[in-house]
């Protein structure tokens, strides 16, 4: 219980004003195509039966919608990898690279992922390593990187010693 606490406070965390701003744009449309199917319910029975579907589509597609304005409009970013693997002769994974911003907004926070991986023998690992990695290793970069500047970044994860793994950077506008 204290996982799912601590996983919803830090993605609430990561939300800046125009992340809020999105979502509440979203749930008025949300409630404004729901009152009006309501307000037309004794009109054709299709109408407003399609209006609640398509209220519903918003409000579920609402989060979707804002991850990817946020990834590929508002925080968009190219990462430079000058060194990102495990040590030939240590359990060690390291990474040195560097973030540019190339999105609308100022990032406050980029987050690197490291996740392992199952040997995928078929659609149930697929599936499995999509949702749940065996493990997940996560690296904060706290600092602001303004829109076409630059940050460089290095980490070691030590007690590394997977042989399937991918990685990516996740970067935010939220609160520090």
């Amino acid at each position: 219980m204290e996982e799912i606490k601590n996983f919803f406070l830090e993605g609430v965390g990561l939300f800046s004003l125009v992340d809020w701003l999105l979502f509440g744009g979203c749930f008025v449309v949300f409630a404004l195509l729901y009152l009006l199917a309501c307000l037309l319910k004794n009109v054709r029975f299709f109408i407003p039966q399609f209006l609640k579907l398509l209220a519903f589509c918003v409000f579920f597609a609402s989060p979707i919608g804002v991850y990817w304005v946020n990834q590929n409009i508002l925080y968009k970013n190219e990462v430079h990898y000058s060194f990102a693997k495990e040590f030939e002769y240590s359990p060690t994974f390291f990474v040195d690279a560097k973030i540019k911003n190339i999105g609308s907004r100022e990032i406050k926070q980029c987050i690197f992922v490291l996740e392992v991986l199952r040997e995928e023998k078929g659609l149930k690992d697929k599936i499995l390593n999509y949702f749940k990695p065996l493990q997940r290793l996560t690296y904060k970069i706290d600092s602001t990187i303004g829109v076409n500047q630059s940050k460089a970044f290095s980490h070691t994860f030590n007690h590394f010693d997977y042989p399937i793994y991918q990685y990516q950077v996740f970067c935010y506008g939220g609160n520090k």
